[in-house]
């Protein structure tokens, strides 16, 4: 992965509560917002 950071020092950054780094964080919430998409469309349908 070296050379292909977009965000300087993302991969690194831990400064949030769960300990979680920057690019984590980022997916967990990625995923959330897919799940949540998944049920509300299921529930248009």
């Amino acid at each position: 992965m070296a050379g292909k950071s977009t965000h300087v020092g993302k991969e690194t950054e831990v400064d949030n509560d769960d300990g979680l780094s920057a690019t984590e964080r980022d997916r967990k919430e990625d995923r959330e917002r897919l799940y949540r998409w998944l049920r509300e469309s299921k529930r248009r349908v």
